[in-house]
Formats: structure tokens, sequence, C-alpha cells
């Protein structure tokens, strides 16, 4: 059964709804209509509430993979329509502040992995030669 869903209308991921990409279990995650591709498919843009209670673990796999973590294609039927609990403010808050996190995570990630070389190339022992 399809339900007509309209851009910017809130829904719900219905009990049992699994992620596409990883399969993990999404019920109750609330977000946005971003598109309804009128095909059984609709992409959602996720509230302030979903973004901040998604495991951190998770959005760096997904920056890593080059999935964007703030949306997700599901179909009609994987979706109820729910009242809205933020505002797209929110939202651009919360998504701001996370990007932010996954940009000093991911640089000093960075730090530890060249002070690690480093220490590596400092601790080799040097070449006997005898020319």
């Amino acid at each position: 059964m399809s339900i007509e869903l309209e851009i910017d209308e809130c829904v719900t991921v219905k009990k049992g709804t699994k992620d596409p990409d990883y399969g993990v279990d999404i019920s109750g995650w609330q977000g946005r209509i971003e598109e309804n591709e009128f095909n059984g498919t609709v992409l959602i843009r996720w509230d302030s509430f979903t973004l901040q209670h998604m495991f951190f673990e998770s959005i760096l796999k997904s920056e890593k993979e080059k999935l964007d973590w703030k949306l997700m294609r599901l179909t009609e039927d994987e979706v109820e329509k729910t009242e809205c609990h933020d505002t797209p403010e929110d939202v651009s808050n919360m998504v701001r502040l996370l990007q932010k996190n996954i940009t000093d995570y991911l640089e000093n990630e960075k730090k530890i992995v060249q002070q690690n070389h480093s220490s590596e190339l400092a601790n080799r022992q040097p070449l006997n030669s005898t020319l």
C-alpha cells in the first residue's frame, strides 16, 4: 500500500527496517522527504535528533566510503508520516557540528599516522655501507 508523501513532510522509519548500505536496524529514525521519485522510493534527510544519535563510527565509515550519511533512500513502504520534531535550521546546525567533529577527528587521525611514521623513520638503523 503506497501513501502520498510530499516534499518536506516528516516521516518515521517503520519497525524492522534495515539500512540498505550496512544492514543496521534504523527503526524509528526520523526525517523529512527530500525527493519523492514516484517509483515507490523516497529520499529522506534525517532530522537533528536522528543525526545526533547516529553512531559516530557509522558516520566516519560513510565519509570514508563517500556515502552521504545525512540522507537515505528508502521505499515508501518503509516509512510512515509523523509530526515534525525539529526545524530545517536545527538539522543544519547539527550537520555543522557533526562535520566539525568529523574534520577534527580525521585531522587528529592523520597527525597520529604522521607521528608514527616519523617515529619509525627515526628508529631505523642506518644502512651499513662500505663504499
